[in-house]
């Protein structure tokens, strides 16, 4: 009879364990992506480039792959890297939220100077 409570209690702890919710682990950030903050630069020069067209009354639509690729070159980064970034960011919403709210404060670092 002990031996049976002892199987018993071995099988619905075993069941507890493997139906209990697991966690997964991050997996490492790509090398071929910015940083967090090096994206949030990325972002905000991109944006205040394409404000400069708005405010010009000029075609960002038609300009704003011009501009990414400049904004790029200007602070030494491809378009690729730039690309995977996005992917990988849009994959991990917590870190891409936390990417605006720095190019903002950025921009808004920019705009008091």
């Amino acid at each position: 009879m002990k031996f049976f409570r002892t199987a018993f209690k071995l099988i619905l702890f075993s069941f507890l364990i493997s139906c209990a919710e697991k966690k997964e682990t991050e997996p490492a950030m790509p090398a071929d992506v910015l940083s967090i903050d090096r994206m949030a630069e990325v972002v905000a020069h991109i944006h205040l480039s394409e404000a400069v067209l708005m405010h010009e009354n000029l075609k960002p639509i038609e300009q704003k792959k011009q501009i990414t690729v400049d904004v790029l070159g200007e602070l030494h980064t491809t378009e690729k890297i730039y690309q995977n970034s996005l992917r990988y960011y849009s994959m991990h919403p917590d870190q891409l939220k936390r990417i605006h709210e720095l190019a903002l404060e950025k921009l808004n670092h920019m705009r008091r100077k």
